[in-house]
């Protein structure tokens, strides 16, 4: 159902090519966790889903798994793999990177080693839709997301999920002008091509979770427990090598994800 970047490049190396299988895992795990958190959680506050999140992806995302589904030195048995909140100081960044930055980052959630800055799997931000919620926040992480890719940390891959936005959105923000979610993700695409020296933007993803109704999207499942999960993505490359983006959207029901035509 998800097909998750980053593609694997044959020409890359042993390694590189293990790292982009690991991350794949990564945003895959990420989106099992929001198909099983439980709906309750999505209306709380944002650190509250991001705690559950993160719980869902402890249990989902194991060196026991990786290695499984990977090879057998994949990860080792006693790394943490998952952190919340965490830094990346600046000053090893900037002596392992040549990162110049004033202080440490601090993604929601880091797929990561984090002892050390060879295993950079997946960064992800989280954000919760409140009247407090300005444009140029968003903004904001939709810069970070891409800049853990393409900048010297050089993650894998980044995700952004934003929350709590209703159905038909839309959104009044910073001094009156009117968004949509449409809106939102001709940002998300203004930022991510954006020329970059490595042409990593395309391991960005922009996921925009909403409540639904049962019948706009055509089911009779338990209202309770029902998302919306629009994702902006890179579906490919082009003839050109330009970046071709698109937005799928998924609905949950009962902790299952399915895509919408």
């Amino acid at each position: 159902m998800l097909r998750p970047t980053p593609y694997l490049n044959e020409q890359e190396n042993e390694h590189h090519q293990t790292g982009a299988m690991i991350a794949r895992m990564a945003v895959s795990t990420l989106f099992n966790a929001i198909g099983s958190a439980p709906m309750s959680y999505f209306r709380l506050g944002e650190r509250d889903m991001q705690a559950e999140i993160y719980h869902q992806c402890r249990t989902k995302f194991t060196y026991q798994k990786i290695i499984r589904e990977i090879e057998v030195n994949a990860v080792d048995r006693n790394q943490i793999l998952i952190t919340a909140e965490s830094s990346k100081a600046a000053s090893i960044a900037r002596q392992h990177f040549g990162l110049n930055r004033p202080g440490p980052i601090y993604p929601d959630l880091m797929f990561h080693d984090p002892f050390s800055l060879n295993g950079q799997w997946c960064a992800v931000e989280f954000k919760r839709m409140s009247q407090n919620t300005t444009e140029n926040k968003i903004k904001a992480d939709l810069r970070a997301v891409n800049e853990y890719v393409s900048g010297n940390l050089g993650f894998w891959s980044s995700v952004f999920v934003l929350n709590n936005i209703p159905i038909h959105p839309i959104l009044q923000i910073g001094n009156g002008d009117r968004h949509t979610v449409n809106t939102i993700a001709d940002w998300f695409r203004a930022e991510i091509e954006n020329p970059r020296p490595d042409g990593r933007s395309r391991y960005v993803e922009l996921w925009i979770i909403e409540e639904g109704r049962p019948l706009e999207i055509n089911i009779n499942p338990n209202e309770e427990d029902i998302l919306i999960l629009h994702r902006v993505f890179c579906e490919e490359l082009d003839n050109n090598n330009r970046e071709v983006w698109r937005m799928q959207t998924y609905s949950r029901s009962r902790s299952r994800f399915r895509l919408l035509p």
